[in-house]
């Protein structure tokens, strides 16, 4: 009974529009969440790279002075 009724409903292109639009900035947003929290790692990884060239410079002009 609920099928016939729902079969004999007019299609609603703006509905159905409407309803994709929602998804579509749904899926949006995770995509920018993603982005970010890569964006993030990536800054981070970068930071752990600079610290690291930092120390081994630091170790070598330390080693130079010494020497």
């Amino acid at each position: 009974m609920f099928a016939d009724e729902v079969a004999e409903r007019p299609y609603n292109k703006d509905v159905v529009t409407a309803s994709l639009r929602h998804v579509r900035l749904f899926f949006l947003r995770v995509q920018t969440f993603v982005r970010t929290v890569a964006m993030v790692r990536l800054w981070r990884v970068a930071a752990a790279v600079h610290d690291l060239v930092g120390w081994i410079w630091d170790g070598l002009l330390w080693s130079a002075k010494v020497n």
